[in-house]
C-alpha cells in the first residue's frame, strides 16, 4: 500500500465547564443549570475492504494451464492504493437541568472522507473481475441529540429513567475522478427537471449529488374505461431496451406525463426516495419498583424508501403462476367502469403496468421497532436465606417484538433497510428466560 505524507491521523478535543466559572456562579440559575461546551477534530484511517497483501496483489497455486500445473495471478495489485481518511469536526454542548436529573447532549458534526476505498469493476479482457481503488470524496454532516433523565427523587420506591436519542444526517459527493463528463458523473438518469424546464442528469454518482437516489414512473391511478385510456398520453416507455408503443385500455395505469409532451418514456420518471435513512435514534425506558424492574427499548429509522420487489413479482405474474397479492385480489381493475388505483391482473404483465418500476411499489421505510422488553424480579434476601442462597434474579426478555410501520401493507416488507426488498427474512422474534443465582 502506498505510503504518503497523508498517512497521519491526529486528533484533538477540548471542553469548557462554564458552570464552574465565577461569573456563572453569580447567576441566579447557577445551581439549576450546568453547561459544558465541547469541540473536537480528528482524522481516522480506514482500509475498507483491504485484506492482507491485497495492494501488492496475490497468486494461487493449483491452477491448470495447457494440461500442466500453473500458478495463477488472482488479485491485481494497485501500488497507488491509499488509506481512506475521514476528517471529523464536531461542536457540542452538555446541559444539565434540575441538579442534573435531566441532561441534554447536543452535537453538530461534519465528516469528510477522502480516498474512499471501493471495488472498481474491470472489463473481462483484463482477466480480472475487479480491483480495489480509491474513488472520490464524500461529505456527511448532521446533528445528534440525546435527552436522558430521572423523573422521581432517590427516596421514591418507584423509579423511572429514560433516554431518547436522535440523529439527522445528510451526505453529499464532493469529488469524483475526472472522466470528462459534467460533474464527473457516473451512471444516472436523464429526466425532466421542472425548475429548469429541461432534461438533466439526476442520480448516479455526480459531484454535488447524494448517493442512493431512487427514480420511478409516477402512477396517478388506473384508467376506468377504454375511452379514458384512448384519450391519455401515448406510451413509448422502453422495456428491456425496446421501445413499445403500447395501446392503452381500461385497467392500465395512468402514468404521469412529467414533461408534458404527450408521451410516456423513461425521461418522465421522478425522484421517489433514497435507500439511506435521514433520521434515526432510540428510546430507552427503565422502570423499577422495589424488587421488580422493567426495561423497554425501542428504536426508529426515518427517511428511507423500499421497493417491494416481492409484491411486484406476484402482481406482474412473470412466471404465469397466477399468484398475486391480497391487494391485487381485492382492488385490482376487473371490468369497464371500475374506479381503483390497482391495475388489471394480466399474464406476464405485457404492458408493464407493474414491472417497469411503478411508484405504487415504492414504500416509505419509516418504522418504530419494539426491540426489547425485559421484566426482572429479584427474590427478597429474607426468602433466599431460608433456602440457603444469597440471591436469585429472574428475567424474561422478548426481542424484535413488533414494527410500527406502513412498509408492510403491500407484501410484508421488512423495513430495516432501504433499497430493493426481494422478500428478505426479518430479524427473528425470540423470548429468553434466565435466572441468576448465587450461594
Amino acid at each position: 500500500m502506498k505510503s504518503t505524507s497523508g498517512d497521519f491521523f491526529p486528533g484533538i478535543s477540548g471542553g469548557w465547564n462554564i458552570y464552574k466559572e465565577d461569573f456563572w456562579k453569580a447567576l441566579a440559575i447557577h445551581d439549576k443549570l450546568r453547561l459544558k461546551l465541547r469541540a473536537s477534530y480528528g482524522v481516522n484511517g480506514n482500509l475498507g475492504l483491504l485484506g492482507d497483501y491485497t495492494a501488492q496483489g496475490s497468486y494461487a497455486s493449483g491452477a491448470v494451464y495447457g494440461g500442466a500445473s500453473a500458478i495463477q495471478n488472482t488479485v491485481l495489485p494497485n501500488a497507488d492504493l491509499r488509506w481512506e481518511q475521514s476528517k471529523t469536526l464536531d461542536f457540542g454542548a452538555d446541559i444539565g437541568i434540575f441538579n442534573s436529573r435531566v441532561n441534554i447532549l447536543f452535537d453538530v458534526f461534519r465528516r469528510v472522507t477522502d480516498n474512499l476505498v471501493t471495488t472498481l469493476n474491470l472489463p473481462p479482457s483484463t482477466g480480472f473481475g475487479s480491483i480495489l481503488t480509491n474513488y472520490g470524496s464524500l461529505e456527511g454532516k448532521g446533528i445528534e441529540l440525546e435527552l436522558n433523565g430521572r423523573f422521581f427523587p432517590a427516596s421514591s420506591a418507584f423509579q423511572w429513567e429514560t433516554a431518547i436519542t436522535f440523529t439527522k444526517t445528510k451526505n453529499k459527493i464532493l469529488k469524483l475522478p475526472f472522466n470528462g463528463v459534467e460533474k464527473n458523473r457516473v451512471g444516472g438518469e436523464l429526466l425532466w427537471d421542472a425548475s429548469t424546464k429541461s432534461y438533466v442528469w439526476k442520480g448516479g454518482l455526480q459531484e454535488g449529488g447524494t448517493i442512493g437516489e431512487l427514480f420511478a414512473y409516477k402512477a396517478l391511478g388506473v384508467y376506468a374505461t377504454d375511452a379514458d385510456a384512448a384519450a391519455g398520453p401515448q406510451d413509448l416507455a422502453y422495456v428491456n431496451g425496446v421501445a413499445n408503443n403500447f395501446k392503452r385500455s381500461g385497467g392500465d395505469v395512468i402514468w404521469q406525463d412529467t414533461d408534458g409532451n404527450g408521451t410516456i418514456d423513461a425521461r418522465d420518471r421522478v425522484y421517489i426516495g433514497n435507500i439511506y435513512p435521514t433520521m434515526f435514534g432510540g428510546i430507552h425506558n427503565y422502570f423499577t419498583y422495589k424488587n421488580i424492574s422493567l426495561t423497554v427499548r425501542m428504536d426508529y429509522t426515518l427517511g428511507h424508501s423500499i421497493e417491494d420487489q416481492l409484491s411486484k413479482t406476484f402482481d406482474q405474474n412473470g412466471a404465469g403462476d397466477i399468484s398475486m397479492t391480497i391487494n391485487m385480489v381485492k382492488n385490482g381493475w376487473k371490468k369497464q367502469g371500475d374506479v381503483t388505483t390497482v391495475p388489471q391482473y394480466m399474464w406476464l404483465d405485457p404492458k408493464q403496468n407493474i414491472g417497469r418500476g411503478s411508484s405504487a411499489y415504492f414504500l416509505k421505510g419509516d418504522f418504530l421497532a419494539l426491540r426489547e422488553i425485559t421484566l426482572s424480579y429479584t427474590v427478597p434476601a429474607s426468602v433466599m436465606k431460608k433456602v440457603g442462597m444469597n440471591s436469585l434474579r429472574l428475567n424474561l426478555t422478548g426481542n424484535n417484538l413488533h414494527y410500527f410501520s406502513k412498509a408492510g401493507l403491500l407484501g410484508g416488507v421488512v423495513p430495516e433497510d432501504g433499497g430493493v426488498d426481494n422478500g428478505r427474512y426479518p430479524l427473528s422474534r425470540n423470548f429468553i428466560f434466565g435466572a441468576s443465582l448465587s450461594f
